[in-house]
C-alpha cells in the first residue's frame, strides 16, 4: 500500500493526518486551523522549531508539516517549509534528529537520523505521485522543483494503492517530448484516469487511441494531460 502520512501526533502532539484522513483533513476547519497556526508561530527560515526534549529544529517534524500543507493542496507553501531542511540537509539526505538553533549541528538523538530521511522522501513521493478519488496524478506537487522543461525524469516501481508505476519524461528536442507509462496493476484494479501535470505548456498531445487522452492549459505555466491508464506512449508538442 502507498504510504502517505504527514504530520504525526505520537509522543509530539502536534497534529495527527494519515493517508486514510487525508480527505476529512482537507474539510476540517479546525485541523486546518491549526495547522497553519503552528506554521506561523513555530516555522521560521530554519524550520520547526521544537523548544522541549528536542531542543531543535525538528526534520522530521517539518517535514510533517510540509507534507499537511501538500495535502490541502497548498503546494507553494509545502515547499516553502520543506526547504527549510532541504537546505541544511548533507548528501544523501543526512540530517541529525535536531539541529541545534545556533551551531547547525546535531542538538539530540541520532546524527544520521533515518526517520528525518525517510519523510524527505514521502514528501518527495507524494510531490511526485499523489492518488486521490481513483486518480493517479503525477508531479501535482512539483510547482517546477522537481520537474522542469528541458529536464528528463524517471520514476521507477513506485508502489500505489493500484499496484506499482513507473514513468518517464524524455525531452527529444526544444519542441518535443515523449512520456512512457507503465502501470502493474493488481487485477483488475484500476485508477480511472492517470493525470500528469507539467510545468510548461504543452501545445499538443497525442496517443495511440485520441480517445484516450484530453490535454489543456491550467495556467500560462502548468498543462494538464488527462489519459487512460490503458496508455503507455504520449508524444507531445510544446
Amino acid at each position: 500500500a502507498a504510504l502517505d502520512v504527514a504530520v504525526d501526533a505520537r509522543e509530539d502532539g502536534v497534529i495527527a493526518v494519515s493517508f486514510g484522513h487525508a480527505l476529512e483533513f482537507r474539510h476540517d476547519a479546525a485541523a486546518r486551523l491549526g495547522l497553519r497556526k503552528l506554521e506561523a508561530e513555530f516555522v521560521d527560515e530554519k524550520g520547526f522549531f521544537h523548544p522541549f526534549v528536542h531542543s531543535g529544529y525538528n526534520p522530521y517534524l517539518t517535514l510533517q508539516i510540509a507534507h499537511s500543507f501538500l495535502i490541502l493542496g497548498d503546494v507553494d507553501k509545502a515547499w516553502k517549509v520543506a526547504e527549510t531542511i532541504f537546505r541544511q540537509a548533507m548528501p544523501p539526505y543526512s540530517l541529525p534528529e535536531a539541529i541545534h538553533p545556533r551551531t547547525g549541528g546535531g542538538t539530540m538523538g541520532d546524527g544520521h537520523h533515518g526517520w528525518a530521511a525517510a519523510e524527505i522522501i514521502l514528501f518527495l513521493r507524494s510531490c511526485m505521485v499523489k492518488e486521490e478519488n481513483g486518480v493517479i496524478s503525477l508531479f501535482k506537487g512539483n510547482i517546477n522543483r522537481l520537474v522542469q522543461k528541458g529536464k528528463n525524469v524517471k520514476l521507477k516501481n513506485v508502489p500505489t494503492t493500484f499496484g506499482e508505476i513507473s514513468c518517464s519524461l524524455s525531452f527529444t528536442d526544444e519542441a518535443s517530448a515523449v512520456i512512457y507509462f507503465e502501470g502493474n496493476f493488481n487485477g483488475e484494479s484500476l485508477p480511472t484516469a492517470i493525470e500528469i501535470y507539467l510545468p510548461f505548456s504543452v501545445k499538443n498531445a497525442a496517443a495511440s487511441s485520441p480517445n484516450h487522452i484530453s490535454a489543456k492549459t491550467v495556467d500560462d505555466t502548468t498543462s494538464l494531460i488527462r489519459c487512460s491508464p490503458k496508455v503507455r506512449t504520449l508524444f507531445l508538442k510544446l
